[in-house]
């Protein structure tokens, strides 16, 4: 992985451009030899670079893509043997120490924009559903046929695909274990936007900087409010956003842009 100064040092399963641009990160899963396939190299990795993400002060949004315009990820890699050599889920709950899943460990504070890049399937769906927004090229495919193989979804797809598009949709992807064209998946609102593949990188690093020109905290509070209330009731949510709106009434950012806007140029957020 090649990373900015400020971050760890790991393997290559996957890359991080070392210069941000416009406070933008860019992580690229970098198997596409095998498609991007989440092997246990891969899976390791996302969590060192999703605490990287969360804890660089200077990252304000990330563009999450596949390497190569096959695929972005067709899921776990059957072909590595040393994923049934031990049971995650035991693992999870029981190592010394607990080993951290590669998809709880995507919970921060910073938005991630997904370049659907080629086929998204299984486990590679699900890593795009935790994902805050999703764009794909025009070529992409995606699918959860984890029920024809005798398998379910076991990395959040039963819980995000309900809470992202209509349920009726929801469980023909589930249930079925079709795959859909980037077009179908536009219609159901699964992804965002439907793109040529030569624009897509150019396009997703767009609505991630659109994201990160915004004030940091205003960001942060404006998801948290929009991520908790698809759990609460209507009242509870509006009294949580409430709340948040009172703090961010008192960051020297919102004072900086009403300045700004007053003065007539481009604020200066320093996420405080």
């Amino acid at each position: 992985m090649t990373l900015t100064p400020r971050g760890p040092s790991m393997g290559d399963a996957v890359l991080v451009e070392r210069e941000l641009r416009d406070h933008v990160a860019h992580l690229t899963l970098n198997r596409p030899e095998a498609l991007n396939a989440l092997n246990v190299a891969l899976r390791d990795e996302l969590v060192d670079a999703w605490r990287w993400l969360r804890d660089d002060d200077d990252v304000r949004a990330a563009v999450l893509t596949g390497a190569g315009d096959r695929a972005f990820c067709v899921g776990s890699d059957l072909k590595d043997q040393r994923l049934d050599e031990f049971d995650y889920m035991a693992d999870e709950l029981f190592g010394n120490p607990p080993r951290t899943h590669f998809m709880r460990s995507m919970v921060s504070p910073k938005p991630v924009v997904c370049a659907i890049n080629g086929y998204a399937l299984g486990g590679g769906l699900e890593l795009a559903l935790a994902c805050d927004i999703r764009i794909a090229s025009s070529t992409a495919v995606l699918g959860l046929p984890e029920v024809g193989v005798g398998s379910m979804p076991g990395a959040g797809a039963t819980q995000y695909l309900p809470r992202s598009i209509a349920l009726s949709d929801a469980m023909y992807l589930l249930l079925t274990g079709q795959k859909i064209s980037a077009e179908e998946a536009h219609r159901m609102r699964l992804v965002t936007e439907c793109v040529e593949p030569g624009h897509l990188q150019e396009r997703a690093h767009e609505i991630a900087a659109a994201i990160a020109g915004n004030a940091p905290l205003s960001v942060r509070a404006t998801r948290l409010a929009a991520q908790a209330g698809l759990d609460l009731p209507l009242d509870q949510g509006l009294a949580y956003e409430r709340h948040l709106w009172g703090l961010v009434r008192a960051t020297q950012d919102r004072a900086e842009g009403r300045r700004a806007f007053r003065e007539g140029r481009p604020p200066q957020y320093r996420g405080r």
